[in-house]
């Protein structure tokens, strides 16, 4: 447990660092990602916040991905997310994108899936990252 915590710490200190390398708050990042969404064709889907329970399904996160990699996400691999086995294969089938578009992630499918807004801010900030080169 201990070392559990050391390296929730770790994680935690970097993931902080990295958002204020950013110079932008959760507003502007989530701003970001619904106008990356939409650009590429998917305007209906829209995120009010981290907390949203669409980002449950996987969808907008895959969607948001393609925007930002489309090497990295096939189109007909998204599936609709219409009950949980659908979500957890979307919600994994998203890091692994973005592990192979060279996104550092500490995200899990079980963050995507359980909705935790921190952890989404922090794998979208990522992507964000990633698109501006960073």
């Amino acid at each position: 447990k201990l070392t559990l915590a050391v390296v929730w710490q770790l994680m935690r200190a970097d993931v902080m660092k990295f958002l204020a390398e950013l110079d932008m708050d959760e507003k502007d990042i989530r701003r970001w990602a619904n106008k990356k969404v939409a650009e590429g064709g998917f305007p209906h889907l829209q995120i009010g916040s981290f907390r949203d329970p669409q980002l449950r399904n996987g969808v907008f996160i895959l969607q948001l991905l393609r925007a930002v990699a489309p090497e990295c996400v096939q189109a007909d691999e998204i599936l609709p997310g219409k009950n949980a086995s659908e979500c957890k294969l979307n919600a994994k089938y998203a890091i692994s994108c973005a592990h192979k578009c060279g996104c550092r992630t500490f995200t899990t499918w079980e963050d995507i899936v359980e909705v935790k807004p921190k952890m989404l801010l922090v794998f979208v900030g990522t992507l964000m990252a990633r698109s501006q080169g960073k």
